[in-house]
C-alpha cells in the first residue's frame, strides 16, 4: 500500500563469507525442458517445474529505509536532576535525494535474527565515493521544510509512526556531519525550578528563568562596571580610558552586557522597532509578538532565547551498533530494507533554541560524526602542613 520500489536482493556466499554482486539470477538449473521422453509436453514440463527443489527463488528487497522514533515511557531520564522535558515531535534531516537501484553490498559486524538475509550488510549509494559525500544530500531548512517534511509524533504501540527515506551510506573516512541522515527532535526543556512552557534565557552556562531576571543581571553588571570606572576616574584617568579599563577588570559582566545588547538588536530587527535600552524590553509587548524567537538569536555572541521552552536536538542514525571502533565502516547511515526503531532514553540537557543546521553551535559539516575519545589524568598532591613551634614570654 506504500508503493515500495523493490529489486533483487542479491545473495550471500556463505563459503566465501561475502556478498555476491550483480543483479541477475542464474536459473539455468531450474529450467525444465520438453525432451520428448521424460517430459513429453508443456503440461508435464510446467508440472515438473512447480515441484519443490525445481522452483527458482528470487529474493527481493525494498529500496527504502524505514525510521521510527519512540520515547521511553516510563523511565525517560532528564538531566540535570530536576530538569523537565516534553517531547514535541521529530523529523528526518539531511537526507539522500539520489535514487540508486543497484547497490554493492558489504558485510558488517552486526548480527540479527531475521532469516531472509544470511548476514547484515552495508551498501554503496551514488554519493559513497564522492568527495565530502554531499552530491545528493538535501538539508531541510526551517523556511522550506514544510510541506515536504512534517513533524511526526512519537511512535507508540499499537500506533507506530514511520518515515521512509532513500538509503544514505558513507565510506569510513567520509562519515561526517552534514552527510548522514539524522533525526531532528523538538521538545520543551526547562532547567530545575524553571516553569516548562515559559520563555527562559541562557548564556555562558548561566540560565535565567525570566526576562526580568536577565534584565536584573544586566543592570547589576552595568553598575559594577560603572563603579570601577568612577574609581579609576578619581585616580586620575579620563572617562573614556576609565570605562575601557573598568571593562577589563570585569570581562564576564562586560560580555553579558554585549550579548544582551545584541539580543536587543535582534528583537528590534524582528519587530522593525527602535527600543532604546535593554531595560525597556517587555515580555508581553515585545517578545510575545515574535514567532521565531530561537531563530533570531543565531549569532555567535547573543543571549540564547528558549521561547516557550522550545529546544531542538539531533541524532545521527547508527546503522551498526555492535562496534564502537572509531570511524568503523558501516557505523553510520541508513540502508535499504533496514528498519530503524529508535527510542529516546535520556535527555542530557538543553538543546539549541534554533532548528539545527547553521547556528553558532552546530557542528562543522566537515567534522567527523565520530569523535576520538580524549582523557586527561591528574595527580593531586596535597602540600604538607607548615609546622611552627614558637616560644614566647609575657
Amino acid at each position: 500500500g506504500k508503493g515500495f520500489t523493490m529489486i533483487n536482493a542479491g545473495s550471500y556466499d556463505v563459503s566465501g563469507d561475502k556478498w555476491n554482486q550483480g543483479c541477475l539470477l542464474d536459473v539455468e538449473t531450474n529450467v525444465i525442458s520438453v525432451d520428448g521422453t521424460t517430459i513429453k509436453d508443456e503440461a508435464a514440463a510446467k508440472e515438473e517445474a512447480e515441484k519443490v527443489g525445481n522452483r527458482a527463488t528470487l529474493k527481493i528487497e525494498r529500496l527504502a529505509a524505514k525510521v521510527e522514533v519512540a520515547v521511553k515511557s516510563p523511565g525517560l531520564t532528564v538531566l540535570p536532576e530536576g530538569a523537565t522535558f516534553e517531547f514535541g515531535g521529530w523529523t528526518l534531516d539531511y537526507y539522500n535525494s539520489t535514487f540508486y537501484p543497484f547497490a554493492e553490498k558489504s558485510k558488517t559486524k552486526a548480527t540479527h535474527t531475521a532469516a531472509f538475509y544470511e548476514n547484515s550488510f552495508y551498501t554503496k549509494d551514488p554519493n559513497f565515493a564522492t568527495p565530502g559525500h554531499r552530491t545528493g544530500i538535501i538539508l531541510n531548512e526551517l523556511d522550506d521544510r514544510e510541506p515536504f517534511v512534517t513533524w511526526k509524533k512519537a511512535s507508540t504501540t499499537p500506533t507506530p509512526v514511520f518515515e521512509y527515506c532513500i538509503e544514505n551510506t558513507m565510506a569510513d573516512a567520509d562519515q561526517k556531519f552534514g552527510a548522514a541522515t539524522r533525526v531532528v527532535i523538538k521538545g520543551k526543556y526547562a532547567p530545575k525550578d524553571f516553569t516548562l512552557g515559559n520563555d527562559w534565557f541562557s548564556f555562558g552556562g548561566i540560565n535565567y528563568p525570566t526576562l526580568a531576571n536577565l534584565q536584573l543581571a544586566y543592570s547589576t553588571a552595568g553598575a559594577t562596571i560603572k563603579a570601577k570606572a568612577d574609581e579609576l576616574e578619581l585616580a586620575g584617568e579620563d572617562p573614556i580610558t576609565a570605562l575601557a579599563n573598568a571593562k577589563l577588570f570585569y570581562p564576564v559582566e562586560t560580555l553579558l552586557m554585549e550579548v544582551c545588547d545584541n539580543f536587543l538588536g535582534a528583537v528590534n530587527t524582528a519587530l522593525s522597532a527602535s527600543i532604546a535600552a535593554f531595560a525597556d524590553l517587555d515580555q508581553d509587548t515585545h517578545l510575545d509578538n515574535i514567532t521565531d524567537g530561537g531563530e533570531i538569536v543565531k549569532i555567535a555572541k547573543c543571549i540564547k532565547w528558549y521561547q516557550k521552552s522550545l529546544n531542538y536536538y539531533y541524532y545521527e542514525i547508527r546503522h551498526d551498533n555492535t562496534d564502537d571502533e572509531y570511524m568503523y565502516f558501516g557505523k553510520y547511515g541508513v540502508v535499504r530494507n533496514n528498519w530503524y526503531n529508535l527510542t529516546l532514553n535520556k535527555v542530557n540537557g538543553s538543546g539549541t533554541p534554533w532548528y539545527p543546521g547553521d547556528g553558532p553551535e552546530d557542528p562543522d559539516p566537515e567534522k567527523p560524526i565520530d569523535e576520538k575519545p580524549g582523557f586527561l589524568a591528574f595527580d593531586i598532591e596535597i602540600a604538607p602542613w607548615v609546622y611552627w613551634q614558637t616560644g614566647f614570654e609575657i
